[in-house]
């Protein structure tokens, strides 16, 4: 595979991954910022004051704050690992060497994915606890990246920090999926 054609296959894939996690967020942020119907607004009552208590206590979520909190640690691992690994990639490409293309492409996904579910777990929100297909998602993302950094463990710290990121978040992962 060409450079060119490299690039355009990354660039648009990374951008399909970006924009599902960017809805990801968004949703699971503005559903948060409903959860507070019915409360008071500069003391102007609308008639609601019960309906939020009720449905807030209805929820039972099933991802307890620590789960959420290792959840968020290990995304947030995957990230900074995975950038890293991007920029090293950017480097190696740059040089012409397209060794680590895939790695490339593999870690654009893993970093956009984890961005999301970070951002879940980060707002606490009661979306958390039906995620469980989109926790399968990143962890197939998170198994796709390593196995693609796998062989390069050896010749790239980058490559061998983020594959132990991936690892750890799969097991971290297994709890809600």
């Amino acid at each position: 595979m060409d450079r060119r054609k490299f690039l355009e296959s990354s660039i648009s894939k990374t951008a399909a991954v970006g924009t599902a996690a960017l809805a990801l967020t968004s949703v699971a942020h503005a559903s948060n910022s409903h959860s507070h119907h019915g409360h008071d607004h500069h003391g102007h009552s609308h008639g609601n004051d019960n309906r939020g208590k009720a449905a807030a206590a209805s929820i039972k979520p099933r991802i307890h704050g620590d789960d959420a909190k290792a959840i968020a640690e290990s995304t947030e691992k995957c990230i900074s690992t995975g950038k890293a690994c991007l920029a090293h990639c950017a480097a190696m490409l740059a040089k012409g060497d397209t060794s680590l293309a895939e790695c490339n492409l593999a870690v654009s996904n893993l970093v956009a994915v984890n961005e999301a579910l970070n951002s879940v777990a980060h707002l606490n929100s009661i979306h958390l606890n039906t995620m469980k297909d989109f926790a399968k998602a990143c962890s197939s993302i998170c198994k796709e990246c390593y196995d693609t950094c796998e062989p390069h463990i050896k010749h790239h710290k980058e490559c061998a920090d983020c594959a132990e990121a991936c690892l750890a978040c799969i097991k971290t992962l297994k709890k809600i999926s």
